[in-house]
C-alpha cells in the first residue's frame, strides 16, 4: 500500500471530510501534516479527525513521515517546511505533487509574481504534477509555471448530501418575494458591501414585493452594514456566524444565494448552495462559480466588484425564480450531482495513482 502525505495549512472541515473518506476507502496509507492547528480568523469548531494527522505547530510534532512517504502532496507552499520538502523531493527525484488555488489571491501584480517565482522555484524546476483547485487555477498555473508536467482540475469536495432538501413548502412556492442569502465573512473581499447596496436598490424599485436579505457570517464590516441596513427594517437580517453543522438549516430557509466575492480561489458556498437547491449569484472571480454555475440555468455570474452587474443579476433572480421555484431548485441540485464527496475520492485516487506511476 503506497504511503501518501498531504501538507495542509490547517484542518478546515472540507479538508477533514475528504481525508477521512480517503482513509476509509483503504487503498492508500494516508497521513496529513497540518502546519497550523487552526486558521486565524476562522470560527469553525474543531472537527473530529478520522485520519492519521500531525500538527507541526504543536510541541513534539514529527515531520519525518512527510520526508519518508512515497508521495508528498504540498497543499500550502508558503511555509519553510513546504519549501524544504519541495526542494528535497526535487533534488532526490522523489515523487511529489502541488495542490493549490489560483495564484495571486493575496499578492497580485509584479511584486506578487516575483514572490511566487521565488516561493515556487522548486516547482518550476521539477516535473511534479500540478493539481489546480478549479479550472481557473489550472489555467493560471499553466501560464505562470508551465513545464512538461501533468495538470489536473482537483477542487475541494465535501459531503453535499447533508445540504440536499427536496421539500418546497406551499408558503415558499406561493410567496412573491425572494429570500436572498449571503454566507461568508462580512468583508470587502467577500463583497458583503456590494450585496447590501444592490439589495437596497432592488428594494427601492420594488418596495411592495417583500424581498428579504439575510447575512450569515461575521466580520469587520458588520457594524457599518448594520447601520446602512437600518432603514430596511426587518427586510434585512443579520444571523451571525453559523458553524459548519448549522449551514444546511440556513440554506433551507432561503431562495437564492448571493456571494459576489471580489476574489475567491474556490468558494465552498457555491456547491453548498446549489446542493441545497438555491440558484447562486456569484462573481466571475470565484473558482467554484466558474466551474459550477451555468448562467440562467442554475444561477448567474456577476462582474467582480461591480455593483451595477450584481444589481442586474439580483433583479433577474427576483423576476425569474418565483415563476418556477421547483424547476430552479431541481436544476441547482442536479448541477452538483457529480461533485459529491465520493466523486472527490475517485478523482484524488486517480491523481495519486498517476503521480506514483509517472
Amino acid at each position: 500500500m503506497p504511503s501518501v502525505t498531504f501538507i495542509i495549512h490547517s484542518p478546515a472541515p472540507y479538508h477533514v471530510e475528504l481525508f477521512d473518506a480517503l482513509t476509509a476507502e483503504g487503498s492508500i496509507d494516508l497521513s496529513v501534516l497540518y502546519l497550523h492547528s487552526r486558521e486565524q480568523g476562522r470560527q469553525w469548531s474543531q472537527p473530529a479527525l478520522e485520519h492519521r494527522a500531525h500538527f507541526f505547530d504543536r510541541q513534539g510534532s514529527d515531520a519525518q513521515e512527510a520526508f519518508d512517504a512515497d508521495l508528498v502532496v504540498i497543499g500550502f507552499a508558503n511555509h519553510p517546511l513546504s519549501r524544504r520538502l519541495m526542494a528535497e523531493r526535487t533534488r532526490l527525484q522523489r515523487r511529489w505533487a502541488f495542490w493549490g488555488e489560483r495564484p495571486g489571491a493575496h499578492s497580485r501584480g509584479l511584486t506578487g509574481k516575483l514572490m511566487r517565482r521565488w516561493r515556487l522555484r522548486s516547482l518550476r524546476r521539477s516535473s511534479a504534477p500540478i493539481w489546480g483547485i478549479g479550472q481557473w487555477a489550472v489555467d493560471s498555473y499553466k501560464r505562470e509555471i508551465g513545464g512538461e508536467r501533468e495538470f489536473r482540475n482537483l477542487p475541494y469536495f465535501s459531503d453535499l448530501l447533508r445540504f440536499q432538501n427536496d421539500d418546497l413548502t406551499t408558503e415558499a412556492s406561493n410567496r412573491s418575494g425572494l429570500r436572498f442569502l449571503f454566507v461568508g465573512g462580512l468583508s470587502e473581499r467577500k463583497g458583503a458591501d456590494l450585496v447590501l447596496a444592490a439589495f437596497r436598490q432592488l428594494h427601492a424599485e420594488e418596495p411592495e414585493v417583500g424581498h428579504t436579505l439575510t447575512f450569515t457570517g461575521d466580520g469587520p464590516l458588520k457594524e457599518s452594514l448594520q447601520k446602512d441596513a437600518a432603514p430596511l427594517g426587518d427586510r434585512c437580517q443579520f444571523a451571525g456566524f453559523a458553524d459548519w453543522s448549522q449551514l444546511p438549516g440556513a440554506y433551507r430557509q432561503h431562495d437564492c444565494l448571493v456571494v459576489p466575492s471580489r476574489y475567491d480561489g474556490w468558494g465552498m458556498v457555491v456547491p453548498e448552495g446549489l446542493a441545497a437547491g438555491l440558484p447562486v449569484i456569484a462573481s466571475d472571480c470565484m473558482g467554484s462559480a466558474l466551474d459550477l454555475i451555468r448562467p440562467t440555468l442554475n444561477g448567474w455570474h456577476a462582474a467582480s466588484g461591480s455593483l451595477a452587474s450584481l444589481h442586474a443579476r439580483m433583479t433577474q433572480a427576483a423576476k425569474n425564480i418565483p415563476l418556477d421555484r421547483a424547476a430552479w431548485r431541481s436544476c441547482a441540485r442536479h448541477s452538483v450531482t457529480h461533485h459529491q464527496l465520493e466523486d472527490g475520492v475517485t478523482a484524488f485516487l486517480s491523481a495519486i495513482e498517476a503521480a506514483l506511476t509517472t
